[in-house]
């Protein structure tokens, strides 16, 4: 199933903003939350291959932020939950016993529990497989990207289809339909924004 078209090309070329009238919230371990009543948590699920990849987070929120920002009422109810470690060692055994790893594992797993909305990004050249493994687990709250050149491109495309997970090919259509889903979860909260 594609998004193509589910969201308004209303937010795409809306100029960025110097002052924050919106306070972008984003999480990274081993920071610990809780998720606090009228939050939309959103869990940044993709590529990162230990800290090599390239930081798709980032420019992810930016572009969220870009289309929400003159809303900041549904902006601020917004949490991203980031899991690229700011101070990833790659040296790091990845067992169970080592307690550093396991933390970083423990709090990915309550992310993905606990968030309303998830995003999955396949960046093309990469494994992420342990993205495949929390697409599997988590489903039924993923927005996939998946473009050509992802090694198990086909894969994720016959889950998503199985399982109708909306996938887009892009980065800009990944932000475009989470940002659709973000005020269908408000609206469904009756939160109307003001505009």
């Amino acid at each position: 199933m594609t998004v193509a078209g589910l969201s308004s090309r209303l937010w795409l070329d809306i100029p960025r903003i110097t002052d924050s009238l919106a306070q972008m919230r984003i999480l990274k371990p081993p920071t610990p939350w809780l998720k606090m009543t009228g939050d939309i948590t959103v869990f940044l699920g993709g590529t990162i291959e230990c800290g090599r990849s390239t930081d798709w987070q980032g420019e992810f929120v930016d572009i969220v932020y870009n289309r929400l920002y003159h809303i900041p009422q549904i902006f601020n109810q917004i949490l991203f939950l980031n899991p690229r470690r700011s101070e990833w060692d790659a040296s790091w055994k990845t067992s169970m016993d080592f307690q550093p790893f396991r933390e970083q594992v423990e709090w990915e797993l309550n992310g993905l529990e606990q968030c309303d909305l998830m995003v999955m990004n396949f960046l093309p050249g990469s494994n992420s497989m342990i993205t495949l493994m929390e697409l599997g687990l988590f489903h039924d709250k993923a927005i996939v990207c998946c473009p050509d050149g992802y090694c198990r491109k086909g894969n994720v495309d016959i889950v998503c289809e199985r399982y109708q997970v909306p996938q887009v090919q892009t980065l800009e259509a990944l932000s475009d339909a989470i940002v659709t889903k973000i005020l269908q979860t408000v609206y469904t909260r009756s939160v109307p924004p003001t505009l």
